[in-house]
């Protein structure tokens, strides 16, 4: 276990731990009923499940804490007439008869053009601006509407969740050894995170192998903060280091530098989900 700094960490002591160990591929498997599931990363590289455990680093509380959590939402439109198209063409792909699916659509055509009620119009409206288009004009079913009644198709525009994140974080800290032991510490520290998130190569060369994965956790004494968030697995995207963190160059007489800031930086490896925060305490993720 490496820490700094080496201060004895009591009961009431709050810290932020990293655990590194190697990772595991979530992968997949076939059920009973015949469907694969995709099993998650982070799953797969939870501390109750991942053994492989290679380090441990104990850091101090970063200044700037803050976290971030987004959901992917976006603006989605759809007029009258396309969705009755999309649901002829639903009731076509459920016909078992190809001749009664093509005819599906057909009488939808047929009504649709026909018609002389304000999806007529509309259709109408479209037609004319593909014939005016491929005649060298440059206008829309909706600009011919405008143009002709003052009106535009209603797009019924909402907004639609679309996706999930994943999220990141970015963490820096001043380390300043007070002693010979503690410059061994620090260096340490810096090589740990420098070595494992970098890539391994096969015996032969011809593979490349996933770097090893970081569990961060704010801890309270022996157990997880009461109240700051969580996190899931992580990996490893960035780390740095400065050497001159006072601004100049200065060192110790064995040329350790008195003042060094390093910077990580942590993606997770799954996104946050809804079911997640069951099993989380504090304010979650």
């Amino acid at each position: 276990m490496l820490r700094y700094p080496q201060a004895r960490l009591d009961a009431t002591s709050d810290y932020f731990k990293i655990t590194i160990a190697e990772y595991k591929p979530g992968g997949g498997a076939a059920s009973s009923s015949g469907s694969f599931k995709v099993a998650e990363g982070s799953q797969a590289n939870s501390p109750k499940k991942n053994k492989s455990v290679k380090e441990i680093i104990l850091l101090p509380i970063p200044n700037g804490l803050s976290d971030s959590n987004t959901t992917g939402w976006g603006e989605d439109s759809i007029n009258g007439m396309a969705m009755a198209g999309v649901n002829a063409a639903m009731q076509a792909m459920k016909s078992k008869n190809a001749d009664q699916a093509k005819g599906t659509i057909s009488n939808l055509y047929g009504q649709v053009k026909g018609s002389k009620d304000e999806v007529g119009r509309a259709a109408n409206a479209e037609f004319a601006a593909i014939a005016v288009n491929a005649l060298g004009g440059n206008t829309t079913r909706d600009g011919i509407l405008a143009r002709t009644s003052g009106q535009i198709i209603n797009p019924n525009q909402e907004m639609l969740f679309n996706g999930v994140s994943i999220r990141s974080f970015s963490y820096s800290f001043d380390l300043i050894p007070r002693s010979k032991s503690e410059a061994n510490q620090v260096r340490s520290i810096i090589r740990a995170f420098k070595k494992h998130m970098a890539a391994k190569k096969s015996p032969k060369g011809v593979f490349l192998g996933s770097p090893d994965i970081f569990q961060l956790e704010f801890m309270s004494g022996p157990k997880p903060h009461p109240f700051l968030h969580r996190f899931k697995p992580c990996a490893c995207t960035n780390v740095s280091v400065n050497y001159t963190g006072s601004g100049a160059y200065s060192t110790y007489e064995d040329s350790t530098p008195i003042h060094m800031v390093l910077t990580v930086s942590f993606t997770e490896l799954n996104p946050i989900y809804f079911e997640d925060y069951d099993l989380a305490g504090g304010v979650g993720f």
